[in-house]
């Protein structure tokens, strides 16, 4: 017999990786008590159930770049592109007290997507990094587990779960090789070059899900 509170894991679909919206922790009892010394304290679990299907799909598509890469200069900036929403493009400079990397770009991108996007909608990502797909699906669920300690990009990593679980619709993610023959890519990564460029880069800010 399956425990009260079990939830499937993640589902690799045709469309990619459905988004893991669990929140319980398996193992033992051990792994079930954390300390944390710093942030803010909630102690109620936040409503992630879905919503009532509104009928709405979205297919979006985005871009992570970085000038200087690997260098003090590096400038990192995240691209979206949605053509169900009016034909959606945002650039996007990541804040420099991040990391400032292609893939913090991908995840920045991914977090605003999911801001920004009708929350109504089923959502299907596609996009450039296998580096933000693994962690947003396979390494999602040990990244919860361990309360994000010891994650690189913790931070950007973390608002960006926050942000697919305030969604209230299925959402899938699918890595597309390369930007050659896929306009929805290459438009996301067009923009993502737009981004270092511009003035003012976009605050990491983020809220829980409604409780």
């Amino acid at each position: 017999m399956l425990p009260e509170d079990y939830e499937d894991g993640p589902k690799q679909l045709d469309e990619g990786f459905e988004f893991y919206r669990r929140v319980t922790v398996d193992g033992s009892i051990v792994n079930v008590f954390q300390i944390f010394t710093e942030g803010d304290v909630c102690n109620e679990l936040p409503d992630l159930r879905l919503g009532a299907p509104s009928g709405a799909i979205i297919h979006a598509a985005t871009g992570g770049s970085c000038i200087d890469n690997d260098t003090p200069d590096a400038r990192a900036g995240a691209g979206i592109f949605v053509p169900e929403e009016n034909n959606m493009e945002i650039a996007i400079k990541v804040p420099s007290p991040m990391l400032q990397t292609i893939q913090a770009g991908e995840a920045m991108a991914t977090k605003e997507l999911a801001v920004r996007a009708n929350k109504r909608a089923i959502l299907h990502i596609d996009m450039n990094s296998k580096y933000i797909l693994h962690r947003l699906s396979i390494s999602l669920k040990k990244m919860k587990d361990a309360g994000f300690i010891g994650v690189p990009n913790k931070k950007i990593l973390q608002a960006t779960v926050a942000s697919l679980h305030s969604r209230k619709q299925v959402m899938t993610m699918k890595w597309v090789k390369g930007h050659k023959g896929h306009h929805g890519t290459s438009k996301g990564n067009i923009l993502a070059k737009k981004g270092p460029k511009k003035n003012r880069a976009t605050p990491l800010t983020w809220k829980s899900p409604q409780h």
